[in-house]
């Protein structure tokens, strides 16, 4: 019996660096931004943005063994006139004390730390080009000042990435026609790219985030500027750093690319990576997207286009942090001939603690609201890295684990010691030569999450785990408040929260309806049908949450077909969660479910029967998914006429 399940879903629930004098440089660099004033006054030669603090681990101490340091950061301004003093960290090289400050405004920082110890003190200076990062090593018994002098950092790291087929990576060089529209000048082995710098104390403790665009000017004496050809981290002598670079570009020829380039931090070096190691991760997405019955008043026009995100999580916190940037060529144009993209991450040697995560994109459909706000909508993958030298696709799209990341006490609280499982194995899965899997090409759950001030947020997430944002455009919503309607769509309960924060809603029963049909599979409507109801006027009360489903073959493969019902199993995550505010953070409590049960019926029929559950309690996984459920398939004993069922 060929059999095919969740139709429609109802949930309740290598290259040369230049090293050109400081003064030359910058002086190339004012032409070309003066160059750029001129044709778009708002344009930026290079612009690092999102720093991350450090995580702090100093614990209290008694007065009389604090001890007072003054670190004073210095640069030779005539020389480096750009450069810019950007904080302090400093790490006990027993790696039990951490602190840091940022010092913008001035360069001198004080800190009282515990004495009688031996510290690493780091300083941080940014400009153009990169980071300098200056260690001093010092024994501290008394108070006492020291000097951060940024000539001492006589090691230079440069990042030279190659091509699949060992070309060096050379950006379109582009200059602005009248009305500032980008026109590619000279042309590069890729049309764009962007890098995540990340700085690092040994042992994962991160120092440093940074996220920028790799840019190629035109300049008028014909003179083009690369910026990859001057980018660098500096550093001196240490035995305490480690950098890594998480390199994103697009190719006509290959699509997306991901590389992470990894460099010692104490000497100098360029750093490549092996044309060898890219790895071709395909990935297909459903047309369903804008089929539905309704889509065309939505999406009167589509241009799907492939776009790409990197990110990474640190083994030594097991914190992830997810970097997406939509990316497009510089003439606007569709480029990608395929849906798929490549990886070149090898797997770690001794002191790596960075782990990157791919996350490619299709984009459906962009939206600019009246305050010039984009939105984009389309299908994101799960994230992608390499385990064991094999690309795995990790069950990533979680709406709980996404808040949870903020609240370190529970993120914490249920963390596996196996920095491989950072993301539930259960509902991961390699990814094999023969890929098969069509993100968005069936029938998605509903995640629901609750949290502070009455909040609520909802995804639409897909069995591989994939968030359907498209979604968004093409649903029915009710929101109730003690049985009275307070929203019908999706852009009124976005527009809740700050509603809520001038005049907060008084706690009591909710009730949340969702409809999403905005899929087709095999030519057949689908459907998802979504109730919660829960009661925020109780102390710790909580809600039921189903995070992720999965039909699975006798293989362990993801799919929904079978060619009879013996061949499958229904695996899912559920739980009753309780939000849990902790100071600063906050997290979920997870509660056994009092009650679950799981129907299924020949498409397009209401005659259900009772699918028998069980739990696998050695597969339980918070935070945000819960306890593993399974449901073996050979259960299914009537017929459907078109071969699907609905669960």
């Amino acid at each position: 019996m060929a059999l095919a399940m969740g139709l429609m879903l109802f949930c309740a629930t290598q290259g040369v660096a230049r090293n050109l004098p400081q003064k030359e440089v910058m002086e190339k660099v004012q032409a070309i931004q003066a160059h750029l004033n001129q044709k778009n006054p708002e344009a930026k030669l290079l612009h690092f943005d999102s720093p991350t603090l450090p995580m702090k681990l100093s614990a209290p101490q008694n007065d009389e063994d604090l001890v007072t340091i003054t670190c004073k950061m210095i640069w030779n301004e005539e020389e480096m006139p750009n450069m810019q003093p950007f904080q302090v960290v400093i790490q006990s090289t027993d790696w039990e004390y951490l602190t840091n400050d940022y010092c913008f405004w001035s360069p001198e920082v004080s800190f009282n730390v515990p004495k009688n110890k031996e510290y690493y003190v780091i300083g941080l200076f940014n400009d153009y080009f990169g980071w300098t990062t200056v260690v001093e090593t010092v024994n501290i018994t008394e108070d006492c000042t020291i000097t951060i002098d940024a000539d001492k950092a006589d090691q230079e790291i440069f990042f030279k990435p190659v091509m699949q087929n060992g070309e060096p990576i050379v950006i379109d060089a582009i200059n602005y026609d009248e009305n500032y529209n980008p026109i590619v000048i000279d042309k590069g082995t890729i049309n764009e790219a962007r890098y995540n710098i990340y700085i690092q104390l040994k042992y994962g403790i991160d120092i440093l985030s940074a996220t920028s665009n790799y840019s190629r000017y035109l300049i008028e004496d014909g003179v083009i500027f690369n910026s990859m050809d001057y980018l660098s981290i500096k550093t001196n002598d240490n035995d305490c750093l480690n950098i890594t670079n998480c390199f994103l570009g697009l190719s006509e020829e290959y699509g997306a690319i991901a590389i992470k380039l990894l460099a010692d931090g104490n000497k100098s070096q360029v750093v490549s990576n092996s044309p060898n190691d890219y790895i071709e991760i395909h990935r297909l997405y459903g047309n369903s997207i804008w089929n539905s019955p309704t889509s065309n008043e939505y999406f009167p026009e589509i241009n799907p286009s492939l776009n790409c995100g990197v990110g990474v999580f640190y083994n030594w916190t097991l914190s992830p942090v997810t970097l997406n940037y939509c990316m497009t060529a510089v003439t606007g144009e569709d480029i990608y001939p395929t849906d798929n993209f490549y990886m070149n991450s090898p797997a770690p040697e001794g002191n790596d603690y960075v782990e990157m995560l791919a996350s490619p994109i299709k984009i459906f459909y962009n939206d600019i609201d009246e305050y010039l706000w984009q939105s984009f909508y389309g299908i994101s993958s799960p994230l992608v890295t390499m385990i064991d030298g094999i690309p795995t696709n990790i069950a990533s799209h979680n709406s709980i684990l996404e808040m949870q990341i903020e609240g370190v006490a529970g993120w914490l609280r249920y963390q596996p010691d196996n920095c491989k499982t950072a993301y539930n194995p259960w509902f991961s899965f390699p990814l094999t030569e023969d890929q098969n899997e069509i993100y968005g090409g069936n029938v998605p759950i509903t995640q629901f999450s609750t949290s502070y001030n009455n909040n609520l947020s909802y995804s639409f997430i897909g069995r591989y785990s994939e968030s359907r944002s498209i979604d968004f455009m093409n649903h029915k919503v009710n929101l109730y408040h003690n049985e009275n309607i307070i929203a019908e769509s999706w852009k009124e309960i976005q527009s809740l929260p700050q509603k809520w924060w001038e005049n907060p809603i008084d706690p009591g029963k909710f009730k949340v309806e969702i409809e999403n049909a905005n899929m087709t599979v095999d030519g057949i409507q689908g459907c998802n049908t979504f109730v919660m109801e829960y009661d925020n006027s109780v102390d710790n009360f909580s809600f039921p949450a189903l995070e992720i489903l999965q039909f699975r073959n006798t293989d362990n493969e993801v799919t929904d077909r079978f060619g009879n019902a013996s061949e499958g199993i229904l695996t899912f995550a559920a739980g009753s969660l309780i939000y849990t505010p902790d100071g600063y953070n906050a997290y979920y409590d997870y509660e056994p479910l009092k009650d679950i049960k799981v129907e299924y019926a020949p498409n397009g029929t209401e005659s259900y029967k009772e699918l028998m559950v069980e739990e696998d309690p050695e597969k339980f996984y918070m935070p945000g998914y819960g306890a593993y459920y399974y449901a073996s398939l050979d259960q299914v004993d009537n017929m459907s006429e078109n071969g699907w069922f609905d669960v």
